[in-house]
């Protein structure tokens, strides 16, 4: 009996091993700066010494469940994951159902440098039948949950508008601000703070970022109009501003 404990123990082990093989390969996908080596699973755990973001990672570990002949399934915990990766950012997914372009376009509208987070993400996506960007299918609004590279989970329903025909203007136009991102996301992912050499004030920066990636007449005007009125928008640019310029045009990239 006792050794019959001790070879499933073992078994236990190897398969956590695995796991944490696994999990740390995805995160590896991530940012150097976004990435950390999650703690041995056979460890007891200190909280008193272990990071947030390892006592996350750690979580996510035991979250994930090893099917020999399947691999990898996800937990109840969430159905796919966003990465960033050299490319960009990139959706993961732990299901066999597809996943809805809504979704997938509203991941894509984050450059590479831009850090993603729940806060953003709130209230972007539509209804399908608006026939917009972020539009997604009902259904999956309540089915999809979302694991994000900063270790936060977010569902779709948490992601929806908010229903009432007065929309708030700052989600309003955040989406159309993120709509235009979205546009010209190839373009931005190009650009270096040599881009931007001498460019000290938050006005100068934008002018040579909307010419840098061809952000003109009409778009232009849309894009003034929701750095105008949405907060979260203006905010999100001063971001690029920062990693361009540095803060206070003091050099960036960092």
């Amino acid at each position: 009996m006792k050794q019959s404990i001790t070879q499933k123990h073992g078994q236990k082990q190897k398969i956590k091993l695995v796991l944490q093989q696994t999990l740390q390969e995805t995160m590896d996908l991530t940012s150097r700066t976004d990435s950390t080596i999650p703690p041995e699973l056979g460890e007891p755990i200190d909280d008193d010494d272990q990071s947030y973001t390892e006592r996350k990672h750690n979580e996510e570990l035991e979250a994930i469940q090893l099917n020999p002949e399947v691999g990898l399934l996800p937990s109840k915990d969430f159905s796919c994951a966003v990465v960033r990766t050299e490319r960009g950012y990139s959706i993961l997914s732990f299901s066999q159902s597809p996943i809805d372009d809504g979704f997938i376009n509203a991941i894509k509208s984050f450059p590479i440098f831009e850090k993603l987070d729940s806060e953003k993400l709130l209230h972007l996506l539509t209804d399908e039948r608006s026939s917009d960007l972020f539009g997604v299918k009902r259904g999956e609004l309540s089915k999809l949950i979302v694991l994000l590279p900063n270790s936060e989970i977010i569902t779709l329903s948490m992601m929806k508008r908010k229903r009432g025909k007065n929309e708030p203007l700052d989600d309003k136009y955040y989406r159309i601000f993120r709509s235009i991102i979205f546009k010209h996301i190839d373009e931005i992912n190009q650009l270096t703070p040599k881009d931007f050499e001498n460019i000290k004030t938050f006005e100068e920066f934008c002018d040579t970022f909307f010419k840098k990636v061809g952000i003109i007449s009409d778009m232009r005007i849309n894009m003034m109009e929701a750095l105008e009125y949405s907060e979260r928008a203006k905010r999100t640019f001063r971001e690029y501003f920062e990693f361009f310029c540095g803060e206070d045009g003091k050099g960036g990239g960092k």
